[in-house]
C-alpha cells in the first residue's frame, strides 16, 4: 500500500502542479487581453478627443482667422491682435498641446505603444507655427516638465 500511497501521492502533486500552472497560463492570458482592451479604449478615447477638437475649431471661423493672423509669418499681423484675440489664439493652442501631452502621457506610462505619437496626427505642425515660437515661454509654464522638454527639443525650441 505504501507503493500505491507513494504513487497516488506523486499522482496528486503532479496534477496539482499542472493545475498551477494552467492557471498561470489563463492569468497571464487574462492580463495580456485586459491590456489590449485598455490600450484600444485609450485610443479611441484619445482620437474622439482630437476629432471633436477640430470638429469645434472647424466650425467657428471667426477663431480659425484669429489663428492665421497669429500665425502670420509677418509679425506685425500678429501684433494686430486684440487682447481678447490672443488669449483666444492661445487658448486653442494651449488645447492642442494638452491633447498631446495625454497621449506623451499615455506612451510613457505604456497604455500607448510609442508610435502612438505618429499614428494619432501630426502634433509636430504646430513646431512650425509662429505663434509657438513667440509664446513659447506662456506655453511651457503650463506643461509638466518632462513634456516641456519633449516639446522644446522636438520643436527646436529654448531650453
Amino acid at each position: 500500500m505504501s507503493g500505491s500511497g507513494t504513487r497516488r501521492r506523486a499522482l496528486a502533486e503532479g496534477a496539482a502542479a499542472v493545475g498551477v500552472i494552467v492557471s498561470l497560463v489563463f492569468v497571464g492570458f487574462e492580463v495580456r487581453q485586459n491590456t489590449v482592451a485598455a490600450r484600444a479604449q485609450a485610443y479611441q478615447e484619445i482620437g474622439l478627443t482630437v476629432a471633436q477638437f477640430w470638429h469645434d475649431d472647424a466650425s467657428n471661423p471667426q477663431l480659425l482667422e484669429i489663428l492665421q493672423r497669429a500665425n502670420d509669418p509677418d509679425s506685425q499681423v500678429a501684433a494686430g491682435l486684440t487682447p481678447v484675440e490672443l488669449d483666444q489664439a492661445r487658448s486653442l493652442l494651449t488645447a492642442i498641446l494638452r491633447l498631446w501631452e495625454t497621449l506623451f502621457l499615455n506612451i510613457q506610462i505604456g497604455s500607448l505603444p510609442a508610435e502612438a505619437m505618429d499614428q494619432m496626427g501630426n502634433w509636430y505642425a504646430v513646431c512650425r507655427w509662429p505663434l509657438m515660437a513667440r509664446e513659447w515661454d506662456f506655453f511651457r509654464e503650463q506643461l509638466g516638465d518632462d513634456f516641456e522638454s519633449y516639446v522644446g527639443e522636438t520643436c527646436g525650441l529654448e531650453p
